[in-house]
């Protein structure tokens, strides 16, 4: 079945709830659930490891983004190799967490009312929406567009410079 599966998503297709297919959108990938947030965690590396560039990832709670890598500590030594030798830099935004930095700048964000469990990445053209509520969970929506990265971006940006330096 999997073999199955694999080639039909090779060949753009999607199986979708309550037993459906559908051609997957173009320039739009989904990530749902914990198995799929690893896949989406190595799509993100190889990118940086072929192009290098910045990462930027605000997220409400750090700790959630770490619960469901699986492998952090092998993560973030891969993420520091990538510093190390291809220049990969890296900044994170989080509202709460332990905020340790392990190869990436990172400062704390103001927590607003009723914000939801809800992240994103900018990597270069790439955009990625990330929510922790709801089943399956995490749920990743990556947006292969350069407008949507690029205002996302500057929005990050913009919050980077209000948010408290840590220490």
């Amino acid at each position: 079945m999997d073999k199955i599966v694999r080639v039909f998503s090779d060949a753009g297709i999607e199986f979708t709830e309550n037993e459906g297919i559908r051609r997957r959108p173009q320039g739009i990938e989904i990530f749902d659930g914990l198995s799929r947030f690893r896949d989406f965690t190595e799509l993100t590396y190889s990118y940086l490891e072929k192009f290098g560039g910045e990462v930027c990832i605000s997220v409400t709670d750090e700790r959630d983004l770490q619960r469901a890598n699986g492998r952090l500590a092998e993560h973030r030594a891969r993420m520091a190799e990538l510093a190390k030798t291809k220049g990969v830099t890296g900044r994170i935004l989080a509202c709460e967490g332990e905020f340790k930095s392990a190869w990436a700048e990172m400062r704390k964000q103001q927590r607003t009312p009723n914000m939801p469990k809800v992240s994103f990445y900018t990597f270069s053209d790439n955009f990625a929406l990330i929510s922790f509520d709801g089943e399956p969970s995490p749920h990743v929506v990556l947006h292969k567009a350069s407008p949507f990265a690029e205002a996302y971006k500057v929005a990050f940006d913009a919050a980077w410079e209000k948010a408290e330096i840590l220490k």
